[in-house]
């Protein structure tokens, strides 16, 4: 049985492995041949499966965080056209209406665990890990300071806005 037999159906690299280790074969038994070419070929497409799964997870990771990125930056354009008219009635002498802050999410940490543990954390570099990481760490903190001005606003501008709007200006200040 030809050695290349062994390899039949598999990929380009069969033809490769055969070329490297032909030459070694003199007086060896075929049998082993053919078991060091499955090994070589089984090591190599675990290799390539890992590497187009890690490509997968670091172009699912991109995409999400893109898409987080994106919508912060319309969100925030948003919050700033609103402040911007707020103060333009403030200037003005007016006494702007309030409404309350609030804020909803629909990010979990859950989500890149879930996608490490599917085997990000064997298949990414450690750089790329810590990378992860600390955008988590940024994200949380973001989100923290985001619920602390909804409760805020939940506390002091929510049970109040049955008042009139002068209640929430200092009659002292001119505007």
């Amino acid at each position: 049985m030809p050695i290349g037999h062994c390899l039949h159906g598999r990929n380009s690299w069969s033809r490769y492995i055969l070329a490297a280790i032909g030459p070694l074969g003199g007086g060896v038994d075929s049998g082993f041949h053919r078991c060091l070419c499955r090994i070589l070929v089984e090591q190599l497409s675990q290799h390539q499966h890992d590497a187009e799964r890690r490509d997968q997870i670091l172009a699912s990771i991109e995409r999400t965080l893109s898409e987080g990125i994106e919508s912060g930056k319309n969100n925030r354009a948003e919050q700033e056209q609103e402040a911007a008219k707020f103060q333009r009635a403030l200037d003005a002498g007016e006494m702007p209406p309030l409404r309350p802050f609030v804020f909803t999410t629909d990010y979990s940490p859950g989500d890149f665990a879930t996608l490490l543990q599917s085997g990000g954390t064997e298949l990414l570099d450690l750089e790329t890990r810590t990378a992860l990481r600390n955008d988590e760490s940024v994200i949380r903190w973001g989100l923290s300071r985001l619920q602390r001005y909804q409760k805020l606003s939940d506390e002091l501008i929510v049970p109040n806005l049955d008042h009139d709007i002068s209640f929430f200006y200092d009659p002292a200040e001119t505007f």
